[in-house]
This record gives C-alpha cells, structure tokens and sequence, in this order.
C-alpha cells in the first residue's frame, strides 16, 4: 500500500472505531447526556486515535468505555498522563 492510501485507510477505520463508541455509549450506557469522566469518552476516542498507533489506542478506548457504569470512577482521565515521557507514548 502507498502512503497516501494507507492514511486513507487509517482515518476510516478511526472514524468507524469512534462512531462505534458513540453508538454504544448512546445505545447503553448514557441515557440522561451526561458523562462521569473529563475528556469525555468520545472526546478520549479522538484523542488516542490522534496521538497513539490504532493498536495501542483500541484497547485504550475498550478500557475506557468499559469503566463508563456507576462503580466504574469518574474525574480527569487523559489519554497519555503527564508524567509519560516520550518515548513510552510511541
């Protein structure tokens, strides 16, 4: 595959992967519009398909997503901590 057509490939499978979280956040677990975490869990979708390669950012997301019930935490919850140097994040 060529560059452009590999980048191609990455942004719809990342458009899938987040219209895939919002779909189910919507359709189980967010009835009243509000969500406990800050990102919020499409917002942290975004996010870690921008910043980190889909195989690290899928099971990142299916985290997140799975704590979204009321035992599940709440609060700031960034996609790379602050204290992650550089290197760990590739």
């Amino acid at each position: 595959m060529s560059g452009g057509v590999k980048m191609q490939f990455r942004r719809i499978l990342a458009e899938l992967v987040y219209f895939g979280v919002r779909f189910i956040k919507r359709l189980f677990f967010m009835q009243d519009g509000t969500c406990r975490f800050e990102p919020t869990c499409s917002q942290y979708t975004r996010e870690a398909i921008q910043l980190l390669p889909l195989h690290k950012a899928l099971p990142k997301i299916i985290r997140r997503v799975s704590r979204c019930h009321p035992r599940g935490g709440f609060g700031y919850d960034p996609v790379i901590p602050k204290n992650v140097n550089q290197k760990e994040k590739m």
